[in-house]
């Protein structure tokens, strides 16, 4: 064979390798069409991408785009070791490849090594300073960090430099209400609906907005706007019903969380709302069905279990309540609501210290938590550590103003240091700030009793027994006043109905039968000093002085016979 001519070889080796470089080319543009469907990648897809972008590489091994296709479809197959190999090809290739460096940090942060993930996306940053994407992607990322601050300083940099990016709006309002910045969250919701009119979740967030800032009226319509875009977007209907009860709108708002549940079924916060609609009317059973629907539908719910046991509680079902307790604290060991529930179980089983204990355990976990302090202190004042109380209620006023309850209760520790002045004062401004409580309206009756104010007393009562006619702590008071004033037929009607309300209030049966000795009606009288006494009833003597009432073990010896 003869040997070809230097320069004819050269030419045929400067031809073939032309070819392979087109041939390489054309396969990464396939490979580019593939992972370009504007309908997604599938496994399929990202597979058959991949066999395009290997066969480029053989045919010419110094393809970046090659590596970097490579790299994106072992990330849409999942295969994050081997997309960064492919990505750190492609650096080595082209260290001033933004891309490569971008979509190595995209996937670092897919697999959560994310400072990795944000010194890629800095250099890319570096090396294209004007792309705003690369600044959506460091904003997403410290979005996963939980930095709110620096997650929405570069969104708002990629926004200044595409202020047609959609996603950068959308996420920048998502940060904005995290800080409760809803006004800014707003103008960056509407702004993404504005860009893309058939954005559901900006419609549904920007509601949220209004909702979590009161502006209950204004969320509605966006909540709607919502579901015309998209009639199944049920998560509309959840949040039309919370604005709707927000509104006193009970029955719409029952009516929209039930077309929720049409679409999903075990949706979690919608039957938990549904459940706190009923809890709020009081309708225990039916806020039981939707509370153990969403425990059903996710056995880790922990809320679940605290909102049952709220009914349980309330049904003075104590047992039931605790074990529900015990479950969400097991579940969520930082959950501060669930150790103040169970506080208060302890609480009424006269457990002071497991009571005082769960209270600190709640304050712990959330110090600002005035409800539990509240709570504190009214176990401080069981065990009469009067001062310790008045911290605790003060504390609470301090972070919750506006809490009638707290208000009576340090009331009553004023009281008891003897400051009347101040008692007063914070009774009238307990009854100010929620005119129908009823409690505070009986415990100043009952300071108006001790301090001989009789006739003010006794408006006290009539308003606290008009405010709720089941406050079985008023009608008994008020019953031992009228017995006091001789108003004995009125007396016996209240006392009557306090037992039939509360029979295992030992303290009516007593002043019942009192009354009725008074009324010379001896043989009732001894019938419920001996249910008073059977029931457990303990006279202590400072009672004859505070109330003119004898021991009923000395009277039932002087006037009922063996």
């Amino acid at each position: 064979m003869k040997l070809l001519p230097l320069t004819l070889l050269l030419a045929l080796i400067c031809a073939c390798s032309t070819q392979k470089l087109n041939k390489s080319r054309e396969l990464n543009r396939k490979g580019n069409e593939v992972l370009n469907l504007e309908s997604g990648v599938s496994e399929a897809d990202a597979k058959k991408a991949l066999g395009y972008y290997s066969k480029a590489y053989r045919k010419n091994p110094k393809s970046e785009v090659a590596c970097i296709g490579k790299g994106l479809s072992y990330y849409y197959l999942g295969k994050y070791d081997k997309s960064l190999i492919e990505y750190s090809k492609a650096i080595s290739l082209n260290p001033n490849s933004s891309t490569a460096y971008n979509n190595r940090g995209l996937t670092h942060a897919e697999i959560k090594q994310y400072s990795e993930a944000l010194n890629d996306y800095k250099e890319a940053i570096r090396l294209n300073p004007i792309d705003a994407i690369l600044y959506y992607n460091v904003g997403h990322l410290y979005m996963s960090l939980d930095d709110t601050l620096n997650s929405i300083i570069y969104y708002t940099k990629g926004i200044d430099r595409d202020p047609y990016h959609v996603s950068s709006f959308y996420n920048r309002g998502l940060m904005f209400m995290k800080v409760n910045k809803y006004d800014s969250a707003i103008v960056d919701f509407e702004r993404a609906a504005e860009l893309q009119p058939s954005y559901t979740d900006a419609y549904n967030e920007w509601g949220l907005c209004y909702y979590y800032s009161k502006r209950y009226e204004q969320a509605i319509p966006l909540f709607y706007r919502a579901l015309k875009t998209d009639s199944t977007y049920w998560f509309a209907y959840t949040n039309l019903g919370i604005s709707k009860k927000a509104l006193g709108q009970i029955r719409a708002a029952e009516a929209d969380y039930k077309k929720a549940l049409r679409f999903d079924p075990k949706d979690l916060n919608t039957n938990n709302n549904l459940g706190n609609l009923y809890f709020d009317e009081m309708n225990y059973d039916s806020a039981l069905v939707y509370y153990s629907k969403a425990v059903w539908a996710d056995s880790t719910f922990s809320t679940g279990y605290y909102n049952r046991a709220r009914i349980y509680y309330n049904q003075e079902k104590y047992e039931k309540a605790l074990a529900e307790l015990n479950t969400a604290i097991h579940l969520d060991s930082t959950y501060s609501y669930a150790y103040n529930e169970r506080g208060r179980v302890y609480f009424q089983y006269k457990e002071y210290n497991k009571a005082l204990e769960n209270y600190n355990a709640a304050i712990r976990v959330w110090p600002e938590n005035a409800v539990a302090i509240n709570n504190r202190g009214l176990v401080y004042e069981k065990q009469e550590k009067f001062a310790l109380a008045k911290t605790d209620y003060l504390h609470s006023i301090r972070l919750d103003s506006l809490d009638a309850s707290t208000w009576d209760n340090v009331a009553g520790i004023y009281n008891e240091l003897g400051n009347k002045d101040s008692a007063y004062a914070c009774y009238a401004h307990s009854i100010k700030l929620d005119s129908s409580n009823s409690s505070a309206y009986h415990n100043r009756g009952r300071m108006y009793y001790f301090d001989g104010k009789l006739k003010e007393a006794m408006l006290d009562y009539d308003k606290a027994i008009a405010l709720d006619s089941l406050n079985s702590n008023a009608i008994n008071s008020r019953g031992m006043l009228h017995s006091q004033l001789g108003h004995y037929e009125k007396a016996e009607r209240d006392l009557q109905k306090c037992i039939r309300i509360k029979p295992d209030y030992l303290y009516p049966y007593n002043n019942l039968a009192n009354c009725y000795f008074k009324m010379n009606r001896k043989e009732e009288a001894c019938k419920y000093w001996k249910i008073a006494l059977e029931k457990g009833y303990k006279y202590q003597p400072e009672w004859k002085k505070e109330y003119g009432i004898d021991d009923p073990v000395e009277l039932v010896k002087l006037h009922c016979g063996p």
